[in-house]
């Protein structure tokens, strides 16, 4: 009859205790990726809009808006009914221009900035910066030619 050898308490204790520190830390590495994948995302979503309110200016010949409510996370172009929203936890924080804040908004509110977009293709500019914690991305758009990139 062969002797079989079994696990000592010690050993068992001993998986028991790594099992437990790779179930504790490899959960926020995945939560880490998703809402850096979503941030990307909402800087695409960005740089769709600024794209899209700068070729209906054109194509319009007339002034058009993209207005963001940072309260309520999202932004649309004047008079189009979609709203694009952004995720309950991203925080967003915008650079404009004065001018641009003023003269579209009638109630002027912190929480409301426009950026213009003009017949030529150009527009009043500014930055559009999406973070999460340390991580962000700001999305730049360009005053004379209206156009947007992203720079992380």
């Amino acid at each position: 009859m062969r002797l079989r050898r079994a696990y000592s308490l010690l050993e068992l204790l001993l998986v028991l205790a790594i099992a437990g520190l790779l179930i504790t830390l490899i959960p926020p590495m995945f939560s880490k990726g998703a809402s850096s994948a979503e941030l990307k995302a909402s800087a695409r979503g960005v740089v769709a809009g600024v794209r899209s309110a700068r070729s209906q200016a054109i194509s319009q010949q007339k002034t058009l808006a993209l207005r963001f409510d940072l309260q309520e996370k999202n932004f649309r172009i004047e008079g189009n009914s979609k709203i694009y929203r952004f995720p309950s936890d991203l925080e967003i924080k915008l650079e404009l221009a004065q001018s641009a804040q003023a003269g579209k908004n009638k109630d002027f509110d912190d929480n409301i900035g426009v950026i213009l977009f003009f017949p030529d293709g150009s527009s009043s500019g500014g930055r559009v910066i999406l973070g999460y914690g340390e991580r962000q991305y700001v999305v730049d758009i360009a005053w004379l030619s209206g156009q947007a990139k992203i720079v992380e």
